[in-house]
């Protein structure tokens, strides 16, 4: 009995030994890109599948950096980040700089695309443009619980009301329209000016930028798949934007989208 024990001891530790445990951030094969839900740039269709100008700008990379085992895994946004920090996917479509995720992840020199820090107001609201604070003062403004904020909109002296929750900007406009709100912040101008296209609309909601520079927005890969995959997807970045900008794209996404 005694030595079935051994054997049977001496087995297990043998399987250990050949197949070690796997890690907790263990994750599926293939190349996976992590997104959040922000229409324009990526979203669910009706099947689930991602879609979206960010994920067909995207496609168009990877088509170049020859991946040909892409998947597309939604997150709300917090659960995204954290499964960038453990590995989990290699790569997340859209995030800005700032000083706590260039510490945790790795950024490519280019960004993805360039976006412009915007509010949106009522059309039928006082505020025509912004020159500098003052106005923003006295405003109730939403804006995405967690998310980026630019430079402009962090003066303490604005009164910012997170919103909990993925796909924001619609759900902001209806705020806005019911006069809970009296405006939508968004460091990206791209899923304003989408929703404001939008039917339901018509013309109702004014998009306004901030005085500030526009933005990057990046692809941001773990600290693990950067070294493998990093140096080509600049490279396949570089040979799409000379193909078609994502400005380019965004604007045929509109037109194709556009109400009729």
């Amino acid at each position: 009995m005694n030595g079935k024990r051994t054997f049977g001891l001496l087995l297990i530790a043998s399987i250990l030994l050949v197949f070690p445990l796997l890690p907790a951030d263990v994750r599926a094969e293939g190349f996976q890109v992590g997104y959040f839900q922000v229409s324009p740039h990526a979203m669910p269709d009706v099947q689930g599948n991602a879609q979206g100008v960010a994920v067909a700008y995207f496609k168009r990379i990877a088509e170049k950096m020859g991946l040909s085992d892409v998947h597309f895994r939604l997150f709300p946004l917090q659960r995204l980040l954290m499964a960038l920090e453990h590995n989990q996917v290699d790569m997340s479509l859209l995030f800005a700089r700032n000083p706590g995720r260039e510490a945790a992840f790795v950024y490519p020199e280019r960004p993805f695309c360039y976006t412009q820090p915007s509010i949106a107001v009522p059309a039928a609201h006082w505020l025509r443009t912004v020159e500098s604070v003052a106005p923003l003062l006295a405003l109730s403004i939403q804006e995405s619980a967690g998310a980026y904020r630019s430079a402009f909109i962090q003066d303490p002296r604005i009164q910012l009301e997170p919103m909990h929750g993925d796909d924001y900007t619609p759900r902001c406009f209806s705020k806005l329209l019911l006069n809970r709100i009296d405006a939508c912040y968004q460091p990206d101008h791209y899923p304003l000016v989408f929703e404001a296209n939008k039917n339901q609309y018509d013309s109702r909601i004014r998009v306004i930028t901030l005085p500030e520079p526009p933005i990057g927005l990046y692809s941001v890969f773990s600290k693990q798949s950067a070294g493998i995959y990093l140096q080509s997807y600049e490279t396949a970045l570089d040979e799409v934007a000379r193909e078609i900008t994502y400005e380019d794209l965004f604007k045929a996404f509109i037109d194709k989208n556009a109400p009729e």
